[in-house]
């Protein structure tokens, strides 16, 4: 050490009033083992008055992921520093793993940074066999890995500093989070099949609660979805509408949810609703107190129950019911059709009326 011009020492609390003397002893043993010291033992009347800051950044990221955040610092001429400490506070259970390595402006300086702790508590220490200040810059990168889902705070504690001299330079600190990214987990629509003039109820569902505007698209013309959804921080989950058209044609629409670059999709099948396609009665001509069957068919067979209006010109001569009933599968119904005691030669339409046809 006879190189060594100034040489400070960090321990875990203030000195007391009037200061403690400390002795030295075995200090080649301790840069070789990196054994880490914290605090300095200094009148509390040696701080110095300009309050250097400690910063920590923030970043976001998928549940369970790794970021990296840059610890920066700011100072100002008059109170440069050889050797800086901090402790890094976080909640235990959010953390899988952390490790810091030393920053840019650490490294300029010949600095290292030694670091150890656990459990929510992780103490750092920058440190330097030189006369060297450190610069304003990234002193620290701190790499986290969450254990889970839920938003890290991570706050700066028990920051200090030194000059070259060894005075001890109060520090404050700035703590960052990290923010979970949310990803579309699911988005499903129901009912899935629509008719035209419709509309489907689709739910979105996020890997996290860290909420955002999840970008919607239908690959249909014909099934209409807004250009976005909106889901706010805290929830998981979010709904919107998926509106028919009135189609002429059966397809298949595809609904595609988008946000942080994860996507899912949901398909709602457009089917257009059965018409009556033909009516025709067995007998074209019946006498006085006859009656025939009439059938009517459809465009398509029926997905659920349905009712066929039933209308006739000559009600007082022809009697018909006023609807006719269809079962779920349907393609076609028959009715009866009865004259009454006829006076004259006469025509009766029959008309039946099914989903606007």
């Amino acid at each position: 050490l006879a190189d060594l011009q100034h040489l400070a020492l960090w321990f875990d609390r203030r000195a007391v009033p009037g200061g403690n003397l400390v002795y030295l002893k075995n200090i080649k043993a301790f840069f070789k083992s990196s054994i880490l010291l914290t605090a300095l033992f200094l009148p509390y009347s040696c701080l110095s008055q300009a309050q250097p800051n400690l910063a920590l950044s923030s970043a976001a990221v998928s549940p369970g992921g790794t970021t990296a955040l840059n610890l920066s610092l700011s100072s100002s001429a008059s109170s440069l520093l050889a050797g800086v400490q901090w402790t890094f506070n976080y909640p235990a259970a959010s953390v899988g793993s952390l490790t810091v390595t030393a920053g840019p402006a650490l490294s300029s300086a010949g600095k290292s940074v030694s670091c150890a702790g656990g459990g929510g508590s992780y103490k750092c220490l920058a440190w330097g066999l030189n006369s060297n200040t450190i610069s304003d810059g990234v002193v620290a990168v701190l790499s986290v890995t969450l254990s889970g889902n839920s938003v890290l705070p991570i706050t700066i504690g028990d920051s200090l500093g030194a000059s070259l001299t060894g005075d001890a330079i109060a520090i404050t600190g700035t703590g960052g989070t990290v923010s979970i990214v949310s990803s579309i987990s699911s988005i499903t629509c129901s009912p899935g099949t629509s008719a035209p003039r419709a509309s489907s109820t689709c739910t979105v569902i996020l890997s996290g609660s860290g909420g955002g505007t999840v970008g919607l698209n239908s690959s249909s013309a014909n099934l209409i979805v807004p250009a976005s959804l909106t889901i706010p921080s805290g929830s998981v989950t979010g709904t919107f509408l998926a509106t028919a058209t009135a189609f002429t044609a059966d397809q298949i629409a595809t609904v595609t949810a988008t946000l942080n670059g994860s996507s899912q999709t949901a398909t709602v099948t457009l089917t257009t609703l059965p018409t009556i396609s033909s009516l025709q009665c067995a007998a074209a001509t019946l006498l006085p107190n006859a009656s025939t069957t009439c059938t009517l068919t459809l465009s398509k067979p029926t997905t659920a129950s349905a009712t066929v209006l039933l209308a006739n010109s000559a009600s007082s001569q022809l009697a018909i019911p006023a609807s006719v009933g269809l079962a779920p599968n349907a393609s076609s119904a028959t009715f009866t059709a009865r004259t009454s005691a006829l006076l004259s030669d006469q025509t009766a339409t029959l008309t039946a009326t099914l989903n606007g046809s």
